[in-house]
C-alpha cells in the first residue's frame, strides 16, 4: 500500500517503501462546526497533483484531549468536502477546541467507500463492503447503538432488571449517543416519526428517495461514519443470506452469527452480535437474538420496515419489523454490482420439487440460468409469473426490480384415456371424462351406483309425475339383470352403510389415503386402471377453478363446467341425471349428484358428492345407499 502523509501546510509528500516519489499538495481551506452544535462538522480541503490509484484520504483530527481518524474515498484532485460526526468519537463532545489536522493520502485496494475506522469486508463478488462492527461499537462483539427506523441518534441501555425466565431487561433507561439520559423510551410508536407512513408520505417528508430507501440525512450509518457509509438495503440483506453461510458462535463471551462468504470468499467473515431488541423500557433477548435494520421500508404495511433477524437456530430477512423498535445497524460501503441491486427470486415448484428454491439475481438484468424442477408423472412447461396463467419467464427474460416468486407449470403425462377422451380444466388438474360411466354421449345419464358399488344400474319403466320423478321404477343392472328389489334401499342392502373409516379400511373398501380402492371404484371397474372416481378434494378444486352455466344439450338439462384463463376453451357437460331411491328416480332433469371416492369420516352413513342444480354447484355429503352418477377422471391433481 502506498502511503503519502501530508501535514497541513506541507507542499510535498514522500512515497513510503520502494515506490517512486509522488508530489501532492493538501490544504484544509475550511473547518465549520454546525450551529446549534450537534456534534457534526464539515472539513473542506484541496488536493494538488496526480492522485495514486484508488486514493483514500485519512483525516485525523487532534484536540487538546483526544484524537480520531476518519476516512474518505472517491477524492479528487482539487476541492473535497467531508462531513464528520465527532460526537461519537470524542466522548460526546459537541464542540472541538484547538483542533489541528493531518491528512493522509493512501493508495487503496479498490472497492470504493470509506472505512470510518471500522474496515470493510466484501463477502461475495460484486457485493458491498461490510463494516466489522455495529454503529456505536469499536469491536465486532460489542452491541453498539440501537435505532428506531430512520433514527440517526442511537441509544444504549442503562440499568434495568434482568428477567431470567423471559430473557430480557425490564425498566431500562435509554441513553443517547450524545450522552443524554432519556426521560421516556425512544422505542415506542408514539415517539417514532416514521411509524404509520406509507412510501409516498415517507418520500414527501424527506425520509426516503426515489429508490425507496432512506436518504443520507436519515441513514444512521452515514450520520455516524460519514458519507461513504450507509445502511444496507433489503436487497443486500437478501443477497447476504443467499451468498453466505452462517454459524452460531460465541466471541469473547458474546453469542451471535458468524457470516462467511462462499467459494473464493470463504476466508472472509463478519460477526453479528445477538444484541436483542429495544422496545419501550425493555431490552429483549440480548445474547439470544439479533435484529438489524435495512434502509428499506415495507411498502404495504406502513408500521414496518425490512430487516435481518437471527437466533441460534435460524437467520432470515423479514418485512414485519416494527419501525419503532430499537435495532442494530451494520453499515456497508460501496454498492452491490454497481449501480444495480440484487433481488431474490423464489421458485415455487407448484406440486413438484426444485433446488435451489431461491436465487439472487441482478435487478433489471437477465436471468441467464434458471433451475429445472421435477414432478413425477408431469412434463415441465416453463416458469411463469402466476401459479395459473401469467407470463412465461426464460433465461433471456429481464429480472424484475424487486423480489418475486416464479411458478412452475406442468402438463400431466397422458396415462391413456380408456377410449372416451379426457379434458383438463385447470393447470395440474386431472383429466375429466366427457361422459358418465355407462354413457356414450355427454348428455346420456349412464349408470347409477350406491357408494362403493361397481355394478351400476339403469331405470326401466316407471310412471312420470309432475314432481320431477319416476315412481314404480324397475332397476336393471349393467349386466342386464332385472332386479327384483331396489339396489338403493335404506342401509341394509348397502354394504358400505353404517361403517366408519376404520371399518371401511378393515373391510377393504378404502386405503390409507381415505379413498375407495380400485376394486371398489366404479370408474376403474368399468373403464380400466387409468380411470377412477374423483376425490372430494378434486371436486373442491373443480368448483374453485371453473365457471358453470345451466344449459340444455340435445334436450337434456345440466351444468356446463368450463375452465378459466388459459383453460376457458375447455368444458365438460354434467347431465342432471337425478337420484335413485327405493323404486323411484327423483329430481330427473333439474338435479344431479355425482359420487366422489371419499367417505364422510364424521358420519358413518355418508360420503362426499358433487351436487348440480340451476342455482347450485357444491359438494355436500349424502347417504351412501342413494343411486348416483359417476364422472371418471384420470391422472392426479396437484
Amino acid at each position: 500500500m502506498k502511503k503519502l502523509i501530508v501535514m497541513i501546510g506541507a507542499v510535498a509528500v514522500m512515497a513510503m517503501g520502494a515506490m517512486a516519489e509522488t508530489a501532492n499538495t493538501v490544504n484544509v481551506t475550511k473547518f465549520h462546526q454546525s450551529y446549534p452544535y450537534t456534534g457534526k462538522a464539515t472539513v473542506e480541503y484541496t488536493v494538488g497533483g496526480a492522485l495514486p490509484a484508488n486514493a483514500v484520504a485519512e483525516i485525523t483530527i487532534n484536540t487538546d484531549d483526544a484524537s480520531a481518524t476518519f476516512t474518505q474515498s472517491n477524492i479528487v484532485t482539487g476541492a473535497n468536502t467531508f462531513t464528520v460526526n465527532f460526537a461519537s468519537s470524542f466522548g460526546g463532545a459537541l464542540v472541538l477546541t484547538n483542533a489541528s489536522f493531518v491528512v493522509t493520502i493512501t493508495e487503496g485496494a479498490g472497492g470504493g467507500g470509506s472505512s470510518g475506522g471500522l474496515g470493510g469486508v466484501q463477502l461475495w463478488e460484486g457485493g458491498p463492503y461490510w463494516a466489522e462492527c455495529n454503529i456505536g461499537a469499536s469491536k465486532p462483539e460489542e452491541y453498539g447503538y440501537y435505532f428506531w427506523w430512520g433514527d440517526t441518534v442511537g441509544y444504549t441501555r442503562s440499568g434495568g432488571t434482568w428477567m431470567d425466565d423471559d430473557y430480557y431487561y425490564s425498566g431500562v433507561t435509554w441513553v443517547s449517543s450524545t450522552g443524554q439520559q432519556m426521560s421516556s423510551s425512544p422505542f415506542s410508536s408514539s415517539s417514532c416519526p416514521t411509524y404509520g407512513k406509507d412510501n409516498s408520505a415517507l418520500q414527501l417528508a424527506g425520509y426516503i428517495d426515489s429508490t425507496g430507501n432512506l436518504v443520507a440525512a436519515h441513514d444512521a450509518a452515514t450520520a455516524h461514519l460519514g458519507a461513504q457509509w450507509r445502511m444496507p438495503t433489503d436487497a443486500e440483506i437478501s443477497a447476504l443470506i443467499n451468498n453466505c453461510t452462517t454459524t452460531w458462535i460465541t466471541t469473547n463471551g458474546v453469542p451471535g452469527r458468524l457470516v462467511t462468504g462462499k467459494g473464493a470468499y470463504a476466508d472472509r467473515s463478519i460477526f453479528l452480535p445477538a444484541a436483542g431488541l429495544g422496545l419501550d423500557s425493555n431490552l429483549y433477548f440480548p445474547g439470544s437474538g439479533g435484529n438489524y435494520w435495512s434502509s428499506t421500508p415495507n411498502s404495504v404495511t406502513f408500521d414496518y420496515a425490512w430487516g435481518l433477524s437471527f437466533n441460534s437456530s435460524n437467520i432470515g430477512r423479514g418485512n414485519s419489523f416494527d419501525r419503532s423498535g430499537g435495532r442494530s445497524v451494520r453499515p456497508v460501503r460501496g454498492f452491490a454490482t454497481t449501480p444495480a441491486m440484487m433481488v431474490t427470486i423464489t421458485f415455487n415448484a407448484n406440486g413438484g420439487t426444485v433446488s435451489p428454491s431461491s436465487l439472487s439475481y441482478v435487478a433489471n438484468g437477465t436471468y441467464n440460468s434458471l433451475p429445472t424442477p421435477t414432478y413425477t408423472g408431469h412434463t415441465f412447461t416453463g416458469w411463469y409469473t402466476e401459479a395459473n396463467g401469467g407470463t412465461q419467464v426464460a433465461n433471456s427474460s429481464s429480472v424484475p426490480a424487486s423480489d418475486t416468486t416464479l411458478y412452475a407449470h406442468w402438463t400431466a403425462n397422458d396415462p391413456g384415456d380408456g377410449g372416451i377422451g379426457g379434458i383438463q380444466l385447470w393447470e395440474n388438474g386431472p383429466y375429466w371424462a366427457e361422459c358418465n360411466v355407462g354413457a356414450s354421449k355427454p348428455e346420456e345419464y349412464g349408470y347409477y351406483f350406491w357408494w362403493g358399488d361397481t355394478v351400476g344400474y339403469t331405470r326401466s319403466g316407471g310412471t312420470w309425475t309432475d314432481d320431477y320423478y319416476y315412481s314404480g321404477v324397475t332397476w336393471v343392472s349393467s349386466t342386464g339383470q332385472q332386479m327384483s328389489s331396489s339396489p338403493f334401499l335404506s342401509l341394509s342392502p348397502c354394504p358400505t352403510g353404517n361403517k366408519n373409516n376404520s371399518a371401511l379400511q378393515s373391510a377393504g373398501y378404502i386405503d390409507s389415503t381415505g379413498n375407495l380402492v380400485a376394486a371398489h371404484d366404479a370408474a376403474t371397474a368399468h373403464l380400466g386402471a387409468p380411470w377412477r372416481m374423483p376425490t372430494d378434494a378434486e371436486f373442491s378444486a373443480l368448483i374453485s377453478n371453473c365457471t358453470t352455466t345451466w344449459i340444455t344439450t340435445n334436450g337434456v338439462s345440466g351444468q356446463l363446467v368450463t375452465g378459466k384463463g388459459n383453460y376457458a376453451n375447455r368444458s365438460i357437460f354434467l347431465p342432471a341425471a337425478g337420484v335413485g331411491l327405493d323404486s323411484q328416480l327423483n329430481d330427473l332433469g333439474w338435479l344431479g349428484r355425482y359420487w366422489s371416492s371419499t367417505p364422510y369420516s364424521d358420519l358413518s352413513d355418508y360420503a362426499w358428492n358433487l351436487r348440480i342444480h340451476p342455482s347450485i354447484f357444491d359438494r355436500p355429503d349424502t347417504l351412501r345407499f342413494y343411486g348416483q352418477s359417476v364422472r371418471p377422471v384420470r391422472g392426479f391433481a396437484e
